[in-house]
């Protein structure tokens, strides 16, 4: 009788530390500031990182532009005539329609 005794306590306390391990685990995983919640968060982090990236090279794209607008005369002039179809006093527009 004194096996089965120790047996039996034994398995409890194994299960009881089973039981303690799988929710240790389950409240590491799933709990607000969890691993699942990190995951999410360098996701969005490397997202936004991305976003920033973009952001700069469109930024430099635009400096540039600005730039060429600034110094370049007939980069002036082109943008004027195409863009915002102005022109001098004595020339008329030509349009032409592609088919």
């Amino acid at each position: 009788m004194k096996k089965t005794s120790k047996s039996k306590s034994s398995l409890i306390i194994s299960l009881l530390i089973l039981i303690l391990g799988i929710s240790t685990i389950a409240f590491i995983v799933f709990n607000e500031s969890g691993l699942i919640s990190y995951i999410k968060s360098k996701d969005q982090l490397d997202d936004l990182n991305k976003n920033i990236e973009i952001s700069i090279d469109s930024i430099q794209s635009l400096d540039s532009q600005i730039d060429s607008l600034k110094y370049n005369r007939f980069k002036k002039e082109k943008t004027a005539r195409e863009k915002y179809r102005m022109f001098r006093k004595y020339e008329k527009p030509i349009e032409v329609e592609e088919k």
